[in-house]
């Protein structure tokens, strides 16, 4: 069996390499893009006669059964629930946040914005305030090294600011980045550490839909 499988992957990777010679020779303006060095063929056989069937009877059951209700995603996963940064809301995404951070004198706020979920972007943040080498990520991750720099105790709040969808290639606007901008525009007092130069940054959800950071054509160029 193991010979015979041999014998057909030979013959099926002679056949490729044929028609990719055939379909792009070396003088083909697609050459570089299309060889046996960075195109894969792949093969699948046609369902046999009990898969139709099994197919079709499946079919038929789930028509006549009744709809089954979809379990909602869980928003949050987090081991020890009352530990949760946002009690109990961590797995939310397209969200403006807000980070509160309270001393014994003073009381500081940060606007924030994540398309992924929360939790992802928590942690990014928690690098920031372990690591020096990152303090200068965010404006909130350079208050929080300014207040150990002074040895002073403080703690951290967060909450939900807003929901809004990100860049969408369709309408050309990232509703997420407005919200966060309105924020920190028009309501300045819940967010004090950020700073005016952050209304002229440009979406960064916007690259994923442009050529030229398309990673893929970038390495076949």
């Amino acid at each position: 069996m193991r010979k015979q499988k041999a014998y057909i992957h030979h013959i099926y990777f002679e056949i490729s390499t044929f028609l990719i010679e055939k379909c792009f020779p070396p003088s083909h303006k697609l050459r570089k893009l299309f060889n046996k060095n960075n195109l894969k063929l792949s093969y699948s056989c046609s369902p046999n006669i009990k898969q139709i069937i099994d197919g079709h009877n499946k079919t038929i059951l789930s028509q006549n059964m009744p709809p089954q209700e979809k379990t909602p995603p869980k928003p949050c996963n987090c081991r020890e629930p009352d530990k949760c940064p946002l009690k109990g809301q961590c797995l939310a995404k397209e969200v403006v946040y807000q980070a509160t951070v309270t001393t014994a004198e003073s009381s500081e706020t940060y606007v924030g914005l994540t398309a992924t979920e929360f939790k992802t972007r928590w942690r990014n943040h928690q690098m920031s305030f372990k690591h020096e080498s990152k303090k200068n990520d965010t404006e909130l991750s350079k208050h929080l090294w300014q207040l150990k720099d002074e040895k002073k105790d403080f703690a951290i709040s967060w909450k939900i600011l807003a929901k809004a969808k990100s860049y969408s290639n369709l309408t050309k606007r990232c509703n997420l980045c407005n919200t966060e901008k309105f924020y920190i525009l028009y309501k300045p007092d819940m967010a004090t550490l950020n700073k005016r130069n952050e209304l002229v940054s440009t979406c960064r959800h916007k690259r994923k839909f442009l050529l030229k950071f398309n990673r893929i054509l970038n390495n076949q160029s």
